[in-house]
């Protein structure tokens, strides 16, 4: 499979002897399957397992050590056992059971990106590619093509050139020529394989494409489609929360403290604002679990492949906090393991099953965001996979249940949820939703939450794909990929500054 769990009789060993799936050992059933294999060529014999993270240049890993059996106990060394084995050496032996990370390469599809409305799409989204990048992505898709017609034209060519031989009507030249067509689809081969990765550097730096009603342009140009709450304060820069913070007996934070202890940026939660934290927390929690989602909570630290394959480890780069030696990175944001997750379970989906209420949704996370300093944001994202045909309107369902959540709140609040305008929307949204509450005390409005669909983009890399529905029509060819939605459920430290200085 493309990811491997090697079985092999040493940890450090290179000999495999088997091939599953990553992670399988970390499950019960999966060690029973491991089981059964083991009994099928140990005459029943079955495994111990334990979990080792000692001794290993790999992961941490589960150990399985064959149990001998009560007849071969005490018996002579060169009495044999099981298939011709020793007792001796089957009880000495075992098997580690460790992780190689070689995922499947992303499945872009190159038709669509050579389309001319891709290169203006990317101007509109003022995204930074390398000159020529779709001459190039044209040219390469153009050899591909040529290429691999040619090494299909020669295989043929090789199979009818055995089949002569198999019925005794080819000479001897033919199995030289034989070996000539050998060699030239060889060569063919290698520059297909050259090909693709070109095509795959070239089309993995191309963003999603845009919604139709996507307004064009930077921020600024963002359109606002609802109001919600009541009247504004009036901009009041009494109100602004680094005063409120000074009043006595009125100390919520303490940035100080955050400067000594982690630097520019960084603030500890003292007080009622630590409990405001630990109430919203539960707040939206209690909203997202009522409509179906389920909590979960994911690492912080994720795969470097698995956060390009979301197209958004170019910020968690800018920050540099990734373990090269490891190959990790801290997540940015939960959708990032969420993601992560799906492509483990290397999913697909019954369209049944896809929409809400099930799947992954809800994680709590520890992001980043980088400005004049990075600063630490806590916040709960929904996550969904979607099927292709119904993620508009899971888009509209997630940003109707942000609104319904800040709404729940009960206080004077007001919110701007606004279409982000090409600009805003990264590499992977092909439509975004911001809302925004009113900061009356810095006399602006801030964002409090967003909701993106990436329709196909980050499936497509991450191998998500949903069997077709019952009343799909367009049910030939290759299953088609899932969309991927993600939405901030409470970007909590935000929101203690809305509350603070509405209130």
């Amino acid at each position: 499979s493309h990811n491997q769990l090697l079985l092999s009789e040493k940890p450090d060993s290179s000999r495999a002897v088997g091939g599953l799936f990553q992670d399988l050992a970390s499950t019960s059933a999966a060690r029973n399957i491991i089981n059964e294999w083991h009994k099928s060529i140990w005459n029943d014999r079955p495994l111990d397992w334990t979990f080792s993270n000692e001794g290993s240049a790999h992961d941490p890993c589960w150990k399985a050590t064959p149990i001998t059996p009560p007849e071969y106990e005490g018996r002579d060394k060169t009495r044999r056992g099981a298939q011709n084995k020793s007792a001796t050496k089957i009880m000495n032996s075992g098997f580690c059971i460790y992780f190689v990370w070689d995922s499947t390469s992303p499945k872009l599809n190159y038709e669509d990106l050579v389309h001319a409305d891709q290169v203006t799409n990317a101007k509109d989204r003022n995204v930074n590619l390398p000159e020529r990048t779709f001459e190039a992505l044209r040219r390469d898709l153009e050899a591909w093509k040529t290429t691999t017609r040619a090494a299909d034209n020669l295989r043929a060519r090789q199979s009818h050139i055995g089949n002569s031989v198999r019925s005794a009507e080819t000479p001897e030249v033919q199995f030289a020529r034989r070996a000539t067509l050998r060699d030239s689809v060889n060569a063919h081969e290698r520059e297909i394989l050259r090909l693709e990765k070109s095509l795959l550097a070239h089309g993995l730096r191309i963003p999603n494409t845009s919604h139709p009603n996507v307004p064009l342009g930077p921020e600024p140009n963002a359109r606002v489609i609802s109001t919600h709450g009541p009247e504004l304060i009036p901009s009041d820069p009494k109100r602004d929360h680094n005063q409120l913070n000074e009043i006595q007996g009125m100390k919520f934070f303490d940035r100080d403290a955050g400067v000594i202890s982690s630097g520019a940026g960084f603030t500890y939660l003292r007080g009622g604002g630590a409990l405001l934290e630990l109430a919203l927390i539960t707040y939206a929690m209690g909203v997202a679990v009522r409509k179906g989602f389920e909590p979960i909570i994911t690492p912080d630290i994720v795969r470097r492949d698995v956060a390009d394959r979301c197209g958004l480890f170019h910020e968690t780069r800018k920050l540099k906090h990734e373990n090269s030696e490891a190959g990790l990175v801290l997540a940015g944001t939960s959708e990032i393991p969420l993601a992560g997750a799906a492509m483990h379970a290397q999913a697909l989906y019954n369209p049944q099953t896809l929409p809400r209420p099930n799947g992954l949704r809800l994680a709590t996370h520890f992001g980043q965001r980088q400005a004049l300093v990075a600063k630490i944001l806590e916040g709960y994202t929904e996550y969904i996979n979607s099927p292709r045909s119904t993620s508009d309107q899971e888009l509209e369902y997630l940003r109707e249940l942000q609104i319904e959540l800040y709404t729940g709140l009960g206080i004077p609040f007001r919110y701007a949820c606004l279409d982000m305008p090409s600009e805003e929307l990264g590499a992977p949204a092909h439509r975004k939703y911001d809302i925004e509450a009113w900061m009356p005390g810095r006399g602006a409005w801030g964002e409090i939450s967003s909701a993106s669909n990436c329709t196909d983009y980050q499936s497509r890399r991450l191998h998500i794909r949903h069997r077709y529905a019952h009343d799909d029509t367009s049910t030939t060819g290759p299953l088609p990929y899932a969309h991927t939605l993600n939405g901030t459920a409470a970007a909590i430290p935000r929101l203690i500054i809305a509350l603070i200085e509405m209130d």
